[in-house]
C-alpha cells in the first residue's frame, strides 16, 4: 500500500500545507486505505491564493500567444509521461478501475 499523499495548497509558486483542521481522504473501494491527508485549506489560504492568481494574470496576459501555447503543450507532455502514475492514484482516491483513472488523466491532456 502506497504512503497517503500530502494535501498542500499551491500558493504564488510555493507549496503550502493548509492550516485548518485534519482531513484524510480514503480509497472507497478499500476504506482503511488512506489516500491523502493534511490539513483543511481555511478562508484566509483561499484570500491568499485568489491574491497570487489575480496578481499572476498580468505577466501572464502580457506573455506572447506562442509562448503561452508553448507552456501548455509541455504542460501536456508532462501530464501525458505521468498518466500511469497518477491515473492509479485517481484511482485510489476515487474507488475507480485503473483504466478509466488513466484516461481521466489522458482527457486532461487533450484539454
Amino acid at each position: 500500500m502506497a504512503a497517503p499523499e500530502q494535501l498542500q495548497n499551491y500558493i504564488g509558486g510555493r507549496w503550502l500545507p493548509g492550516t485548518g483542521a485534519a482531513i484524510e481522504s480514503t480509497n472507497p473501494a478499500r476504506p482503511t486505505e488512506v489516500v491523502a491527508d493534511g490539513n483543511i485549506a481555511e478562508i484566509s489560504t483561499l484570500d491568499a491564493a485568489v491574491t497570487a492568481a489575480r496578481d499572476a494574470r498580468y505577466g501572464w496576459g502580457r506573455t506572447p500567444a506562442h509562448e503561452r501555447g508553448a507552456v501548455l503543450n509541455r504542460a501536456a507532455q508532462l501530464i501525458e509521461e505521468s498518466a500511469a502514475h497518477w491515473g492509479t492514484d485517481l484511482a485510489r482516491e476515487e474507488g475507480k478501475t485503473k483504466a478509466e483513472g488513466i484516461g481521466e488523466v489522458l482527457r486532461a491532456v487533450q484539454i
